[in-house]
């Protein structure tokens, strides 16, 4: 490696330390609210539910085009449905805690603090990733593998955001993500909805509990903000 090189990732690490250093007080004020560990935890419900229910179905039709079609219309939108809504709320609380943490700060801010900057060359690669092997895996005619590949590349992107607000319990999810993506990428062709289940109500789960455990702030009242 030769001096420029050197000096050019001297300065990349320094530039992420300063990024870190930065962000990690407001991020960690934005993320460690109890809120998002109930929205995890029933979504996580939710998830669950959902495949086993579908994978008693597919045991007593033969398979998942085979069972009802009210059963297959009705749980996908129900399913869409919770995401959903889950979505909604975890932006309205976002957006309501970063104002609340910092004049100004929006739920925009908060998604350019933790994937933006210097942390983009670290995620951005996460998502081309997921997105080309959901590709790959959909035209192969096995779309079942976009489960375990979901779950490692969740567990990176996991770690990442860990690293950026120092939460326990992204390093949790992150790790459980990783071990069960890898481990139903060798049993998911047997029982899809089964390691579906495992995979992502798993790691809803995980961070649900662990959130409940660790994170040390209920969302405040309007009104408690402390800008800085």
């Amino acid at each position: 490696m030769t001096n420029d090189e050197l000096e050019n990732l001297s300065r990349d690490i320094m530039a992420l330390r300063r990024a870190v250093r930065k962000a990690n007080p407001f991020l960690r004020s934005v993320v460690e609210i109890r809120d998002y560990a109930v929205i995890s935890l029933i979504l996580g419900f939710l998830v669950i539910a959902f495949c086993l229910a579908s994978h008693f179905l597919i045991a007593a039709y033969g398979s998942f085009w085979a069972t009802p079609a009210w059963w297959k219309l009705s749980s996908w939108i129900a399913l869409a449905v919770f995401f959903g809504l889950g979505a909604i709320a975890k932006w309205l609380i976002i957006g309501k805690r970063a104002a609340e943490t910092e004049k100004g700060a929006t739920f925009f801010t908060v998604i350019q603090a933790m994937y933006g900057g210097v942390w983009a060359n670290m995620n951005l690669p996460i998502l081309v990733c997921i997105a080309t092997v959901a590709a790959f895996a959909i035209r192969i005619g096995h779309p079942w593998y976009l489960i375990p590949a979901f779950g490692v590349f969740m567990g990176l992107a996991c770690n990442a955001i860990a690293l950026s607000v120092e939460a326990r319990e992204y390093f949790l999810m992150g790790w459980y993500s990783l071990a069960a993506g890898l481990l139903s990428l060798f049993f998911i062709e047997e029982a899809p909805f089964v390691w579906t289940a495992i995979v992502l109500g798993g790691i809803f789960f995980v961070y649900g509990f662990s959130g409940m455990a660790l994170s040390r702030r209920a969302l405040p009242p309007a009104g408690a903000g402390n800008g800085r």
